[in-house]
């Protein structure tokens, strides 16, 4: 079950009418119910690790098992380039920084990368890791290069247009790099 607030941030920052939407780690599906209400012309793509456990039905979605650490070359180029990819499996930093490494290159310009559920890197036991190895460290990076203090892109390159905090929960809208420049 998500957190309530996910879908009204979802309704307002995804694209309007995305092609294809992959969610990482599946569980119960309510995630992709959700989904398929408010994009009926989606193609919907779910991961799951352990399908023994995922107690959705196959509805009109395609599920997969794949760790997401270990997302193998062929798998990612069978999710073609998605409107929208939404990390809700493990919620370990390692995890999450792993599985974005691999899909944030095949998101589509315009499109959203969404990592759910960032109070589990929080933890006292994933402190100090996350801080050096998990997500944390990708997202610092992005901030900076984004204000090309460290260089995440350069001019003309796919890379975060803009990244958003919410409680729990972190977006990253994947577009062209501008780079600006002034006269001081």
């Amino acid at each position: 079950m998500k957190w309530h607030h996910y879908y009204e941030i979802y309704e307002t920052y995804f694209p309007a009418s995305p092609k294809i939407i992959v969610e990482i780690g599946v569980a119960k599906g309510d995630g992709l119910k959700w989904l398929r209400r408010k994009y009926p012309g989606a193609k919907l793509i779910g991961i799951e690790k352990y399908m023994s456990g995922c107690k959705t039905d196959k509805g009109d979605w395609e599920l997969i098992e794949a760790d997401q650490r270990r997302l193998h070359p062929t798998l990612i180029s069978h999710l073609g380039t998605p409107d929208v990819i939404i990390d809700d499996a493990r919620h370990w930093p390692n995890y999450q920084a792993a599985s974005f490494k691999k899909l944030f290159p095949i998101l589509a310009d315009g499109g959203v990368y969404a990592i759910e559920d960032l109070e589990v890197g929080q933890h006292f036991a994933f402190r100090l890791y996350s801080r050096f190895f998990g997500i944390q460290p990708i997202l610092r990076k992005m901030i900076a290069g984004m204000s090309k203090w460290e260089g995440w892109g350069t001019e003309g390159e796919r890379a975060p247009l803009s990244i958003m905090f919410f409680p729990q929960l972190v977006l990253i809208k994947k577009g062209t790099q501008r780079i600006y420049t002034s006269d001081f």
